[in-house]
């Protein structure tokens, strides 16, 4: 045997011809390495001895080589003394060694570990996923090993002999089954390997379109619910669901019945005693579950109508229920919510935005998983994420809402109708868009209509449709589609019926072929001894396992913080109210304003191009005013203990109650008004019993404002120039004061994303506050008397990011 050892032996494995200059006793190679890897030398625990000195030493071969026995009988004692003092010596030498390189290696991997820390932490979580992996892929190669997992192909090859049994049998064909290989691949990424975490794409709601299709006059008044059938069809009634059969149930709001109707026969089929009152209603797998109000979600079965709770949340009157797989969405008007909860009643997510969605009712979901509701005060109709993280608004007032109460989105068809308090009804629809397309998050109409796959096809989709489907579809212009949609079959009979009234001609046929066939049985076996062979052939799987595991990268990502450096106001207008001394002020849904004078004790409503709309005064103490939903605002007294609640569509005054001291600035969450009283700091009192509660009892000066924002509170002290933030239990969280910046602020308000607007009487500015109270930034300022809220400047708020 004889081996090149002029010649590098690492460069010879990757195919690169360098001379060698030391020689590894270990690795039994040469090496050019000089600047090996500190990985590679961590490994080598002998010392390269320089190629020339491997020279004079390599081994030859000794033709008068003498047996152990013989050399052992004649060594001398004192050589044999030479030669193991020798050994001892190299011993301690090389331990030594080692241990200098030991106390190297681990100061080294102490740096390193330092250095590196967070790649080490997922270095070692991806071991512990290892040693799973590892488990499962003993698995499969014992599956391999065992060829369990072998394709098996049997084939079928019939005795040509039967061709000639009878005239009427020609052949019998040639039978076979086979089965593709299968081209399983797993793959181990562990030695050059790069991981990184992807957040699957969610569904974007801002590529939803809608259409308006047709206005349907119902000629009713007080729709609470509409449903489209698979015909087309419409229906409104109270509250009402298709649930197949050519039935449809109807709950009956304030009574404790449901009554299902045949459609078909235009009769009352069945009604169901429940035990409570029921509005909203959805069809799931031969049950109903409906809003049983005070006793909040439950579910009824249509075969035993047994009755389970779902939920014990308290529910208005007036609240609807959808469902998507899993899930079940709800809404509640009371605290203008929408809640997504699982079938045990365990909550997902509540979506609460008064200044988007009020007095929630009508609701329903498409194919996609996105909530359709009705804005019953708001007067629209939003949509949002699956995951409750998302909204947007599709129609408004503007395109002709006014008061919708029931939705119904037809999942087949994209078609969505909606109901309104009047005598009308309008159907939407998006189903026009590509599917394809639409399913990637990009908007792009459709041209063609496959009825196989039932989605739209844009041009681009339409081509690459054609091309990678192994048998053709079937396509046709979407014009067509639109006239040619299909339709139910009113006449189509069912099996059981076809089967009773079958006629005795065709039964007896039948029993005549039968008789035939087995004459022909009988002598087909009496003249054949075999039909043929069959084959089994068992193919190996062909299944590759990569390990790659030394190199691995990686990549640690920071998500963005919000800088309100992006933030930057434009003036879009003055408005003239004509009052004096404003100490409050607010921006209604449909766009109106609405302003209090604490001198003159007036409100003044102003619509979006600033004309006024109505005026209200000689009614009590006016200071600041506040939406509450329902068409209703709050107006704190100031000087007084008495708040007001106002109706904006009556322009009267709808209720008033009694706090216990004279109250200033405050700010509306679920159904409770949040108000700053002199001397005594915050209160909290329930709209709907009038309890009320302390929050805070830091001293306030008499012209406080506040504001909130998720679990936090927010509010100002005009007395020591301070912005303060507190949660629900008065627990101070931060405190701004800078009489540089903002002296004696007075009005407050927040943003979608936490930011604190501030007015600065003294300093006449606006000034935006982070979310922690870190940092500040001037807006606005002007030489005026910025003596309210944000909005007595009529700005509008532009992210630049």
């Amino acid at each position: 045997m004889a081996i090149h050892r002029s010649l590098c032996g690492v460069c010879d494995n990757r195919q690169i011809t360098k001379t060698s200059e030391v020689w590894c006793s270990e690795c039994d190679y040469a090496d050019i390495a000089r600047n090996i890897t500190e990985f590679q030398k961590e490994q080598i625990t002998m010392k390269p001895f320089p190629l020339p000195s491997t020279k004079n030493y390599r081994p030859k071969f000794c033709k008068s080589l003498f047996s152990a026995q013989y050399i052992m009988r004649n060594t001398s004692y004192s050589a044999e003394h030479t030669i193991v003092h020798d050994v001892k010596n190299v011993r301690n030498h090389i331990k030594i060694v080692k241990k200098e390189k030991g106390v190297a290696k681990y100061q080294a991997t102490f740096d390193k570990v330092k250095q590196y820390e967070s790649d080490l932490k997922a270095c070692l979580y991806m071991k512990i996923l290892e040693k799973d992996i590892i488990v499962e892929e003993n698995f499969i190669q014992s599956m391999i090993k065992k060829d369990i997992m072998s394709q098996i192909k049997i084939s079928v090859v019939i005795n040509k002999f039967l061709d000639q049994i009878t005239a009427n049998i020609q052949e019998f064909e040639e039978v076979s089954i086979s089965s593709e290989r299968c081209n399983l691949q797993i793959l181990k990424r562990e030695n050059s390997q790069a991981q990184s975490i992807l957040a699957l794409p969610t569904r974007n709601i801002e590529i939803l379109t809608l259409k308006l299709k047709k206005r349907i006059n119902t000629e009713w008044s007080e729709v609470r619910g509409c449903s489209l059938l698979p015909d087309d069809r419409t229906t409104d009634q109270k509250i009402l669901l298709f649930i197949g059969d050519d039935s449809i149930v109807v709950t009956s709001g304030h009574s404790d019945t449901i009554n299902i109707i045949d459609i078909k026969n235009k009769n009352l089929e069945k009604t169901i005693k429940v035990n409570s009152d029921n509005d909203g209603v959805v069809y799931k797998d031969g049950h109903l579950i409906y809003c049983a109000r005070e006793k909040g979600l439950q579910m009824i079965s249509l075969k035993d109508e047994s009755i389970t709770n779902v939920t014990s949340n308290k529910l208005s009157v007036f609240s609807y229920v959808a469902t998507f797989r899993d899930k079940l969405f709800y809404t509640n008007s009371d605290n203008h919510s929408v809640t997504c909860c699982d079938y045990h009643g365990n909550i997902l997510w509540t979506f609460c935005h008064i200044s988007i969605l009020l007095s929630p009712s009508g609701i329903s979901v498409d194919k996609n998983g996105n909530v359709f509701v009705v804005g019953w005060g708001s007067h629209n109709v939003v949509v949002i994420s699956p995951d409750g993280q998302s909204f947007r608004q599709l129609l408004s007032r503007k395109d002709g809402l006014d008061n919708p109460q029931a939705l119904h989105y037809d999942q087949s068809t994209n078609n969505l109708l909606v109901a309104l308090r009047t005598n009308e009804a309008m159907m939407a629809s998006n189903w026009n868009l590509c599917g394809v397309c639409d399913n990637r998050q990009i908007t792009k109409s459709s041209v063609v209509w496959c009825s196989e796959c039932d989605e739209g096809l844009c041009g681009d989709c339409k081509d690459h449709h054609s091309i990678s489907r192994e048998q053709k579809h079937i396509t046709f212009a979407i014009t067509e589609y639109k006239n040619y949609r299909p339709k139910s079959c009113k006449s189509l009979k069912s099996a059981n019926y076809i089967m009773k009234n079958m006629s005795f001609s065709v039964e007896n046929t039948t029993a005549h072929a039968v008789k035939h066939v087995w004459k022909l049985t009988i002598q087909i076996m009496a003249s054949v001894e075999k039909f043929g062979e069959i084959n089994v052939n068992s193919v190996p799987f062909d299944s590759s396992i990569q390990k790659l595991k030394d190199r691995q990268a990686q990549v640690l990502v920071t998500l963005p913080t919000r800088n309100i450096e992006n933030l930057s106001l434009t003036l879009q207008k003055h408005i003239y109210t004509g009052l004096s001394d404003i100490r409050g002020c607010s921006m209604l849904p449909d766009d109106r304003t609405v302003f209090s004078s604490s001198q003159q004790n007036k409100i003044r409503v102003f619509n979006s191009d600033g004309s006024e709309e109505f005026e209200m005064s000689m009614i009590g103490y006016m200071f600041d005013v506040v939406f509450i939903g329902d068409d209703s605002i709050a107006v704190t007294p100031g000087e007084s203990k008495k708040i007001l609640i106002i109706d904006l569509n009556k322009h009267k005054l709808k209720k008033s109650f009694t706090a216990n001291n004279n109250n200033y600035g405050a700010v509306y969450k679920d159904g409770h008004l949040i108000y700053c009283v002199r001397e005594k700091g915050l209160q909290m009192i329930s709209l709907s019993d009038d309890s009320i509660t302390n929050v805070t009892n830091n001293k306030l000066y008499y012209y406080a404002y506040v504001t909130t924002f998720g679990d936090k509170l927010f509010y100002t002290n005009f007395g020591n120039d301070s912005v303060s933030c507190c949660d629900y239990q008065g627990n101070t969280m931060w405190t701004f004061r800078n009489i540089s910046v903002l002296s004696s602020p007075l009005g407050i308000s927040v943003d979608n994303d936490g930011n604190v607007f501030v007015v600065g009487y003294d300093t006449h500015n606006v000034v935006v506050i982070s979310p922690d109270g870190e940092r500040y930034r001037q807006l606005y300022q002007e030489k005026m008397n910025c003596f309210n809220h944000m909005l007595y400047i009529m700005t509008n708020l532009q992210i630049n990011c």
